[in-house]
């Protein structure tokens, strides 16, 4: 992981983390929101030309970017290379390396990751004025993705996860 210095505008940022916290008050649900027009957003300065795609996930008082960028490579089945940095909204960001993203690597579209991201990603727009506002229709509808496991779904994945954490932990001869 790299310190530096950020490149964005930070303010732009936590004022559309503001905005969507507005929208979505719960603090005990994970939540993101994605830039509809990515390739017009200035916001984003020369990661636009790169990126097809960006989230950003509101993580306590952090707000982190993950870029949705095409692999060099075809044929493997990769659809994306996902870039991670940390502390948009903050004057000093941390950049991770490939090895340290979870998901670097993905094989599936961008809402599937954004969904398991979070429960729920809202769609934010440019507000006119340089910042990002929730995408509001003239219906007063958001688009969001939305994702809360099934209870039971959740309880299997957990119990997976115990019974290869305790297959693990035993010596390797036994």
């Amino acid at each position: 992981m790299k310190e530096k210095k950020n490149e964005l505008n930070p303010e732009v940022f936590e004022e559309a983390r503001k905005r969507v916290e507005s929208v979505l008050p719960h603090n005990n649900i994970k939540k993101g929101f994605f830039i509809r027009d990515f390739k017009g957003a200035s916001v984003l300065g020369g990661m636009a030309s790169v990126a097809v795609s960006a989230v950003v996930n509101i993580v306590g008082d952090s707000l982190n970017l993950r870029t949705y960028r095409l692999p060099k490579q075809t044929g493997s089945g990769l659809l994306y290379k996902v870039d991670e940095t940390r502390g948009i909204n903050k004057q000093k960001v941390q950049v991770l390396k490939g090895s340290e993203i979870k998901n670097h690597h993905i094989h599936h579209d961008v809402p599937e990751d954004m969904m398991q991201q979070n429960n729920v990603t809202l769609e934010v727009v440019q507000d006119g004025v340089g910042g990002l506002k929730p995408n509001v229709g003239p219906d007063g509808m958001v688009k969001a993705y939305v994702n809360f496991p099934d209870s039971t779904q959740e309880m299997l994945r957990k119990l997976v996860e115990k019974s290869q954490g305790k297959q693990d932990d035993r010596p390797a001869n036994s």
